[in-house]
């Protein structure tokens, strides 16, 4: 199996393979698995929170005065799902299978064309590719909720040192990216186009990401110390960044993650998306 390309500002942390990077772009760190915990903190991205919800406001999660709507969760959550198929399968996902909002029916259809002609499970009835269409959405969705609470925090600690992501920035972050990893005509709107990503998709993650770089640059210089003591120094500052920005994130019922000041630690449990998609598909990963 070859190795796929590095794509844009995509994850590295376990388990959302797909996802925009949410770790911290452009710091050092001393060892592996220290920098792995740095970037889960920094991110805010710690398993899993209460899903599911309900459409009483249109407002899901506000941290300070910003507020997440159900509109922009659907359109994240329906841009993760593309996502995490292309991931899985490198081809875009079937019309209907990311829907915004939600179109469990629609997902069924698509589903059904994806199984592979060597899936070795059984197939799956019409009932049963609604379960997983729920499974996924409901995954899927609590991911996107915690990416876009993440977002807010960074541009929020961002705003508070006074930095600022210009247009220009941004634009020269693609197009290095596009020079370096797709030089050829087509090649990278072809890789948008089957990640399910816009251009405005990617220009919101980049400048998120392009801020994180910023505040982790002056958070290693509070650390002070190089080595493991200004890592230690580092994880606490993190630590406390975290403590901090959850107090300002409030989240409505249904709707509760561990960014959220309302989290208590009750958990609902989900598959990552890209293991229902192989349940889908009938073909682990490892056997392709």
């Amino acid at each position: 199996m070859t190795t796929a390309k590095r794509q844009p500002d995509e994850s590295t942390v376990p388990g959302r393979a797909s996802l925009p990077s949410l770790g911290w772009s452009g710091g050092k760190t001393a060892t592996k698995p220290l920098s792995a915990c740095l970037a889960v903190a920094l991110a805010a991205m710690a398993l899993y929170g209460c899903g599911g919800g309900q459409r009483g406001s249109d407002v899901v999660a506000r941290v300070g005065a910003k507020e997440i709507t159900h509109a922009t969760l659907s359109h994240w959550t329906a841009t993760f799902v593309r996502g995490d198929y292309y991931v899985v399968e490198r081809k875009k996902a079937p019309t209907g299978l990311a829907t915004n909002p939600p179109d469990y029916l629609a997902c069924v259809e698509a589903a059904k064309t994806i199984r592979s002609p060597s899936a070795t499970n059984a197939p799956f009835t019409a009932a049963q590719l609604d379960t997983k269409c729920h499974e996924l959405y409901a995954s899927v969705t609590q991911e996107a909720l915690k990416y876009l609470i993440s977002v807010l925090w960074s541009e929020g600690q961002a705003t508070e040192r006074g930095y600022k992501i210009t247009d220009a920035d941004i634009a020269e972050r693609i197009a290095q990216t596009q020079k370096e990893d797709y030089p050829r005509p087509g090649q990278f709107a072809s890789y948008l186009t089957n990640k399910g990503w816009s251009r405005a998709d990617l220009s919101y993650i980049v400048k998120r990401n392009l801020l994180v770089g910023e505040v982790l640059k002056a958070l290693e210089a509070e650390a002070g110390n190089k080595g493991l003591k200004g890592q230690l120094a580092l994880a606490r500052l993190v630590a406390g960044n975290a403590r901090k920005w959850s107090f300002k994130t409030s989240c409505t019922p249904g709707f509760i993650v561990e960014q959220c000041k309302q989290y208590r630690g009750a958990q609902l449990k989900t598959k990552p998306a890209a293991v229902i998609f192989e349940e889908m598909v009938g073909v682990p990963q490892s056997q392709k």
